[in-house]
């Protein structure tokens, strides 16, 4: 279990960015084992049979939603968002549970090539207390559908693409990239003319002479997010994020890329 406590953060939950003023995060893992010796070992040795993460954030966080529709109050926001993750458009009557993409942003000037993103998807709840002194106290519990990532920032900000214009992003290293690649990414705003929009990671050395992609995420009209893993292996050293639009006219997205490799 480790714990993080810090000001002047972004905690992104599907398509809403939040901007916390003070914030305390703990996340850990719960292991399950049994016991795996063999008959004649000196040592003993155990089996993990699964495991589980879970990220819970405490934080204080301004009244006004601050991206996308600054008239809208931030618990509006997160109502709203909720609400879609929860019900079912094919079926009114049918409720279901779809996991939440959250990412963590505990830097206090964030930049592409940051390190210590904290990404992952799950369910979980959040708790949101009326308003003080202009500020909301927020409590969110997230109970991972698979591994809690620590990523570095791929792409983050206003950027600008055009039909056939592939926005390529900047070069980020990475020490050990020795297999998985995972990585997810936040659309919060769209302004200008209608697309459809497609982010990837590709992968390279130094140069990016010959990049290969390695994750492709749904095709997106409206604000979106989106968590993936690649199957099978990379071996480089670099990772950048790429937004493709279909629109002849330019469109701006309000975005953030998270990208991780292990």
């Amino acid at each position: 279990m480790a714990n993080l406590l810090g000001k002047d953060a972004r905690l992104y939950l599907d398509d809403i960015d939040i901007y916390l003023r003070s914030f305390e995060m703990e996340w850990g893992l719960e292991a399950r084992i049994e016991e795996s010796t063999k008959y004649g070992d000196d040592w003993q040795t155990h089996e993990l049979i699964h495991g589980s993460g879970r990220v819970t954030v405490n934080a204080h966080m301004d009244d006004v939603y601050s991206q996308g529709d600054p008239g809208s109050a931030v618990n509006n926001a997160l109502d709203l968002a909720l609400w879609k993750m929860m019900t079912n458009d094919d079926s009114p009557t049918t409720i279901k549970s779809t996991p939440a993409v959250m990412t963590m942003l505990p830097i206090i000037t964030p930049v592409v090539g940051s390190d210590g993103a904290i990404f992952s998807q799950g369910w979980g709840q959040f708790g949101i207390a009326p308003a003080r002194s202009g500020l909301v106290a927020l409590r969110a519990q997230i109970q991972n559908t698979g591994p809690i990532n620590r990523g570095k920032i791929l792409a983050l900000g206003n950027i600008t693409v055009d039909s056939g214009d592939k926005h390529e992003g900047v070069e980020v290293s990475f020490a050990d990239p020795v297999g998985f690649t995972r990585a997810s990414f936040h659309c919060f705003t769209i302004t200008g003319q209608a697309a459809t929009f497609t982010v990837a990671i590709e992968s390279d050395e130094t140069g990016f002479g010959g990049p290969t992609v390695r994750i492709t995420f749904p095709t997106f009209t409206t604000m979106a997010s989106g968590y993936a893993e690649l199957v099978g292996t990379n071996t480089d050293s670099f990772l950048r994020a790429t937004i493709a639009s279909s629109s002849g006219t330019p469109s701006t997205l309000g975005i953030v890329v998270i990208g991780h490799t292990s």
